[in-house]
Order: C-alpha cells, then structure tokens, then sequence
C-alpha cells in the first residue's frame, strides 16, 4: 500500500489504499444535428361552461378531442355555469438527441459536440480547419463560421452547459458534453461569395473540416499543463495528422461541407423595374404601369419572357398544384431549404399542371413554362410576362409568406449581381 507523508512535517505518515487518479479526457469531436421529441404530462382542469358553449367548442378552446371533455352532471344538455372535466396534455420540454452528421449544406445550422471525462465546468476552445485540400481555406487553415450571429474562427463553449437548458428533460446526460451551435456559412457577404467560388471551382475536391479541440483546465489542477488532458483524437493508421487534439481528421472520417441544393425557379432572374419585389405594405406594380390596383405584394415578379422554362428549385414533392382566378395556374413544391420545410409557390404557369400532389421532384427539374394566365397577368404585354414566385412557411393557399430574397442567400446573391438598369432590389 502506497504512504502518504504530511506536508508540512514529513515524519507523519500513513498507509492509504491505493489511488485510483481521474484522466481528464476529451474522448470525441464532432458535428452533429439536434432532434427533440416533446414530452407531456396529462391534467384534468375543471371548467366552468358558459352561455354559448358546446363541448366541441371547449375541446377547440383546450385544443384536445370532444371525447376528451366530460360532462359532471346527468341532465339533458349542457348547462352554464356547469362543470366540465377537461383532459390535456401540458408539454414539460423536450427530450434531446444529437446525432453525429457526416455532411452538411452552406448556411445549415448544426452543433458541435465535444465528449469528455472529468472536465466539468472547463472551457472548450474549437477551432473548425480545412481538411485534405484547398476550397472553403487553404489546407489546414481556420475556417470561418457563425456563433451567435457573429462570424468566428474560435469556437468558445463550457463543458455542461447544456445542463443550463431549462426546457430540456434529459439534460442531466450531457454533464460531461460541451455543446455549440454554429451556421456553417460567414456572416459577411464576400467571405460567402469566397465559400461558393470555392466549392464552384473544387471541381472533384470535397470541402472536408475537421476540428481542433483545445480545454483550459488551469482552475481544477495547480501547475496546470495542457499534456495532462487526454485527447483521443489521434488513432494512427490512415490519420492524416499525428496532433492528439485533432478530430475527424483521418481519410473516410472528414465532415463534409456540399453547396446549397438550390436553383433559382427562372435562370438569370431579373426583377422588372415596372414590378415591386417583397412589399407586403406597397403597391402592386410601381407608377410605370398605370391603372394597376394598389394593394399587398407578397412574392417576387421575375421577369420570363413567356414559355421560358421553370424549375424545381429544391428536392421535393408537389402541394396542392391548383387553378387560381387571378394566379391562372399554380404550382407549389413542398421542400426543404437550410433545413427548414417551406413551400414554393409558382403563378401565371403557360400550362395546365400535369402533376399530381405528392409527386418528386428534384431540383433542377423543369416543372412548366412562364406564361400570363390568371385575371391579373392576362393583359400583360410580351415584355411584362412574369413568374410570380412566393415562399411559404405553412401548406395552405393563403400561406404564411416571408420574403424570398431574405430567406434564399443564392436568391439574393443572383438578383444583385445580375442587374439591369430598371431592376429594383
């Protein structure tokens, strides 16, 4: 059995088992997406009817089935002032899961997870590298991301701190994770437009990141050096670096970072100066055209000469393709986009859609041809046709509109660098 002497007098000593020392570790790096699942406990609420209400109508009020609300007295029909037992589930949070990507889109949001051992509470510094060769940085070099809205190199994040978030049930299994969400895309426009000439012009090359990991523990041991950390990144082999403290880079374990699956729904769009983009709050068409109504404009008018091809602008499938009086015919495509779902609406179709709700698409596709159907575009002249062309967050006719320049950056990229004199951004 080992002896332990007493510092300050070195003649008390004494037999100790035998010490069992904690290896702080850093075990594994890698980027990853985040899924919840809500989780629910069930309450009964008394409430009190009044004049007016059907059970139907508290179950839409409580958001639950009829069959969830039960009457407490036997007459007839439902009285006011009588009690109601209403069943409801009340959401307690949300169970957590993070699920290690191998790739990822420009401009997705994804989260770095860092696992360890016996570094509660530390400091995590993350730098993101380049792998294997030169496209979004030269080999090897810092690439730039977004934490907080903000363009970074140094990734800072705690050990535990995911601990912190109230609403997650399950947050006890990361005590030894240190989490950070990032946007794999530079906030400043011309480190984005640097990010796709270099992922345009890689041609067979991958934009391959790795991570370097570094934890500053100089508060838990006196003396404190980095080498007393244990940095599982390095196995040997095919690694293509020898540095303990660097994950993913080993040929086949690389994250890979693929340009936005997107096309524009017309080639070299160009907004007509006669036309608004976006303007919920603005006329329809500007002063150039006279005898327009005035009204909300929630899309974008692009300029298509008529019967100039369309096309899917994202993987997908069809929504709803449907007759309009005043769209002629419409198309929605329902697809994903910086990994959000949105639907994108396309009016004044030349043809009758020929596709059914649920069908693929791949983006790319030519899903019709640019035309001036519909009550508002059937007295367009040949140098008015348009596409009218809107982003929904929500499947239903009216949708939910946002603003397409704003959500789509290759949209807004394309609309300003392929201007002509009478086009308004």
């Amino acid at each position: 059995m080992p002896t332990v002497y007493l510092s300050s007098n070195p003649s008390i000593s004494a037999y100790c088992p035998p010490l069992k020392p904690k290896q702080q570790e850093v075990s594994k790096a890698y980027f990853a997406k985040r899924e919840e699942d809500a989780q629910y406990k069930t309450a009964i609420k008394d409430h009190t009817t009044k004049a007016g209400e059907t059970l139907s109508k508290i179950a839409k009020k409580y958001n639950v089935d009829t069959k969830d609300v039960k009457r407490t007295k036997t007459t007839k029909y439902l009285q006011v002032g009588e009690i109601v037992k209403v069943t409801a589930k009340e959401k307690t949070g949300v169970k957590v899961k993070f699920t290690k990507l191998d790739k990822a889109t420009v401009g997705e949001d994804v989260y770095i997870v860092i696992e360890t051992l016996h570094l509660e509470e530390e400091t995590v510094i993350v730098n993101v590298l380049q792998g294997q060769e030169d496209v979004l940085s030269k080999k090897d070099a810092l690439v730039t991301v977004q934490q907080d809205n903000q363009d970074v190199t140094q990734i800072k994040t705690t050990v535990g701190n995911y601990c912190n978030q109230q609403h997650v049930t399950n947050k006890d299994e990361f005590v030894n994770w240190a989490i950070a969400k990032v946007k794999l895309q530079p906030k400043a426009e011309a480190k984005q437009n640097a990010w796709k000439d270099g992922l345009e012009c890689a041609g067979e090359k991958k934009a391959f990141l790795y991570l370097l990991v570094d934890v500053h523990s100089e508060n838990s041991i006196p003396n404190f050096k980095s080498q007393y950390i244990l940095y599982k990144g390095y196995k040997g082999g095919k690694d293509d670096s020898n540095v303990p403290n660097h994950f993913l880079n080993e040929e086949g374990a690389w994250f890979e970072v693929t340009n936005i699956k997107w096309y524009n729904p017309v080639k070299n769009p160009q907004l007509r100066g006669h036309y608004s983009i976006w303007a919920p709050e603005r006329s329809i068409h500007s002063k150039n055209i006279k005898g327009r109504s005035k009204g909300k404009h929630d899309g974008l008018d692009l300029y298509a000469p008529e019967g100039t091809p369309l096309y899917a602008t994202v993987d997908g499938e069809i929504y709803d393709p449907y007759i309009s009086g005043s769209y002629g015919n419409t198309l929605t495509i329902k697809g994903k986009y910086n990994n959000k779902t949105y639907y994108f609406f396309y009016a004044h179709l030349r043809d009758k859609v020929t596709y059914k709700s649920k069908d693929k698409v791949k983006a790319g596709d030519v899903i019709g041809y640019s035309g001036k159907t519909g009550k508002s575009a059937k007295n367009l002249k040949a140098n008015q046709v348009h596409l009218h062309f809107e982003i929904r967050t929500e499947g239903t006719r009216t949708g939910n509109r946002v603003n397409p320049v704003s959500v789509v950056s290759e949209l807004k990229r394309d609309l300003i660098t392929n201007p002509k004199k009478e086009d308004q951004i």
